[in-house]
């Protein structure tokens, strides 16, 4: 039955979350062409190939193509018709007669059967509904799919900063749901050598039985580059790879509701609709992820934002609006959700006696529990980004800014996102002007800082500590509007039981440590990390409790970040600011 496009009607309050989707040109998929496929179905009929795409023409209004194919071993597969020149239906039998599934989505949406077939004989057809017919061909692939979690498709792009950007849609090809889902991607040449790699992880980060998720990686673009192979790799205690890891159930009851999409006047293309919580527990950070096709029902973008309110109670609904920069209409898309049994919170404050909090913590509260923290003192290119993809993903993090580099534009552009977003966003004192204050010198983000730092006592005296904190706290507060006791971080991690009792009289009562530290601050150049070894540093060596330092001017934290996110939620942890972590 088709069904009329419903007409875009008013939502209400909306959440925009404004994300690239990856729109580049996938190629055309190799087919093989044949003569017109036989009008009726019988077991004489050729045998025809799997696994690769066949093509054909509906010609007439009455015109049917029928084809045989052979499963040698039970196992699950994807039938798919593309690249369809106008409204036609796809239909799967075992034997003539005995329907295994069906698609017959409207107008040239790609169909898709995705089932079960035991060993045996299959016979698909294709024919135009309602009389539709063309002279162009269309493409039709009879996929037998392994057990485990298969890559479905991928495609690649560059953005205009220059950044690979690998997509892809991934499939639990299994019985169990699954989470940790390790993407390895090998970037080859043009004659298939590896020049390097990259890493991500699912955006679903849990997968239910028979479900896919999309994906995307992004990395720097190495000299050479012509495509990207990726594999589900998820590391075992043996060196070798696993299809994942088994799961407990998801969070179930999430339901979407899409409206048409439309276009706005600048060109863009917003996805809108919303999500009901149809189960019986509320779902924290709920999340609306959008993946577009391509004719040939391949990945060919994917886009993700929160859900308002992100946190939706058992029987509500949220809304969302992702939009698009610079898109055509896609052949189909679909919008799936996620949400977390936990959420995060930038508030109330840990609060308390003098605390030189050293992690990972070993507390109740900090159990299933990771904290992303970002100093902000020096070097400021990326932070916008870097606060951007924090708020897109509703992640609850922990910042520490320096007096120096609140009043400068950068960092007020940045500060700026962290008052619009106190539900995610907490801060905490890193000093005036990043001074080394157990010995002396340092000093950030210029020579005018360093100089400061160099005329300090060699150590600085009580005076000169306090001063510090006191001319920061000035400063951030007149930026975000928040209050940074009684959190702070001493400048390069250095501090003494002196330096801390100071800032205690103070009111900073509460200082932070780390035990997952990316040097991001450091360029590849220089011996920094790469994108990959940063997302794997993090996401496998985070423990309940754990503290991750990275910087509002990593060099490489931009690409890292959202594997990070993914990575560490796949693991099955929350991530949440310092004061969620340690009350």
């Amino acid at each position: 039955m088709r069904h009329s496009p419903r007409r875009f009607g008013k939502l209400g309050t909306l959440a925009v979350a404004v994300a690239v989707l990856a729109m580049s040109s996938a190629g055309v998929p190799a087919s093989v062409a044949a003569a017109d496929a036989p009008g009726s179905c019988s077991s004489g009929l050729p045998t025809s190939a799997r696994n690769t795409w066949l093509t054909g023409t509906i010609g007439t209004s009455t015109d049917v193509d029928w084809y045989e194919f052979s499963v040698t071993s039970g196992s699950r597969a994807q039938v798919t018709l593309g690249n369809l020149p106008a409204d036609y239906d796809l239909r799967v039998y075992r034997g003539c007669t005995t329907l295994v599934g069906s698609s017959n989505r409207s107008g040239r949406q790609f169909d898709e059967v995705y089932a079960y077939f035991r060993a045996g004989t299959y016979y698909v057809r294709v024919r135009g509904f309602d009389g539709a017919r063309s002279v162009s061909r269309y493409a039709l692939r009879f996929r037998t799919l392994a057990w485990g979690t298969p890559v479905l498709s991928s495609t690649t792009w560059t953005d205009s900063s220059g950044y690979l950007h690998i997509a892809g849609e991934v499939l639990n090809n299994t019985a169990e749901p699954r989470r940790w889902l390790q993407l390895d991607a090998s970037l080859l040449n043009g004659s298939g050598a590896s020049i390097g790699s990259a890493v991500g992880y699912p955006r679903v980060t849990t997968l239910a039985p028979w479900t896919r998720s999309p994906f995307e990686i992004v990395t720097r673009k190495p000299a050479g580059f012509a495509k990207a192979k990726v594999r589900v790799c998820t590391p075992s205690t043996t060196g070798g790879c696993l299809p994942g890891q088994v799961a407990g159930t998801p969070l179930a009851g999430l339901s979407v509701a899409q409206s048409p999409s439309f276009t706005d006047t600048a060109g863009r293309r917003h996805y809108v609709g919303s999500v009901l919580n149809g189960g019986s527990s509320t779902s924290f950070l709920t999340t609306a992820v959008v993946t577009v096709y391509n004719a040939y029902g391949n990945m060919k973008g994917i886009a993700a934002g929160g859900t308002r309110p992100g946190k939706v109670t058992a029987g509500a609904k949220g809304t969302y609006e992702i939009v698009g920069r610079g898109l055509a209409a896609p052949n189909r898309y679909v919008t799936t959700t996620t949400g977390t049994a936990t959420g995060c919170s930038s508030g109330p404050r840990y609060t308390g006696g003098q605390e030189n909090l050293v992690a990972p913590l070993t507390r109740g509260t900090a159990s299933g529990r990771v904290a992303l923290t970002f100093d902000m003192g020096g070097r400021m290119t990326p932070a916008v980004r870097i606060l951007n993809i924090l708020v897109e993903n509703r992640v609850c993090a922990t910042l520490f800014p320096t007096g120096a580099i609140s009043r400068t534009a950068e960092g007020q552009a940045a500060l700026a996102i962290v008052k619009a977003h106190p539900e995610l966003f907490e801060v905490g004192n890193h000093t005036m002007h990043h001074c080394d204050l157990v010995r002396g010198g340092g000093g950030a983000p210029g020579a005018a800082d360093a100089a400061i730092c160099a005329a300090l006592a060699s150590p600085p005296t009580e005076a000169q500590v306090k001063q510090e904190l006191i001319d920061g706290e000035q400063w951030i507060q007149e930026y975000t509007g928040m209050n940074a006791r009684p959190f702070w971080r001493a400048p390069y991690g250095v501090s003494n039981l002196a330096v801390r009792t100071w800032a205690a009289e103070l009111g900073y009562t509460k200082h932070w440590k780390w035990d997952v530290d990316t040097i991001d601050w450091r360029p590849i150049s220089d011996g920094g990390p790469t994108a990959r070894s940063m997302i794997l540093k993090v996401v496998n060596g985070a423990k309940s409790g754990s503290v991750v330092l990275m910087h509002l001017g990593g060099y490489e934290t931009p690409m890292a970040l959202q594997g990070m996110i993914d990575g560490l939620r796949s693991r099955g942890f929350a991530l949440t600011t310092l004061s969620d972590l340690a009350r």
